[in-house]
């Protein structure tokens, strides 16, 4: 019955209700925005599990009220894929962030075996 009453609910209420500690509130959140985010967080660490520890993460923190929503800059919708991408980014492993092809002339940054950039780009590792 209650879950009923928040399915009429907007999103912006949803989140005013789970900063109040609502979790009903947070699990219709997650009901409208569970799938979009998990999508959005395997495209971006290529691992079932990783993604779904970063849409739990993302999720955890709008519990806990660590990130603060602005409805005057952006929707709902909007700030939860923003959030679920820079937790699938955390929880991505170091070694495997790489960056877009580059383009010619632009420097590529390379990560050395085990997570760290050394800094330089391997083509000048020799000198």
């Amino acid at each position: 019955m209650l879950r009923r009453r928040l399915r009429n609910e907007s999103d912006e209420a949803l989140l005013s209700l789970t900063a109040a500690g609502d979790e009903l509130a947070l699990g219709e959140l997650y009901d409208r925005f569970g799938r979009v985010t998990y999508g959005l967080a395997f495209r971006v660490v290529h691992d079932a599990s990783l993604a779904e520890q970063a849409v739990q993460d993302a999720f955890l923190a709008v519990w806990r009220s660590e990130e603060r929503f602005d409805g005057a800059r952006e929707g709902v919708r909007a700030w939860l894929l923003e959030l679920a991408h820079r937790k699938a980014l955390d929880v991505q492993p170091a070694q495997e962030l790489r960056t877009q092809p580059s383009r010619a002339g632009e420097p590529q940054l390379v990560f050395a075996e085990g997570g760290e950039s050394s800094g330089v780009p391997s083509s000048y590792s020799g000198v």
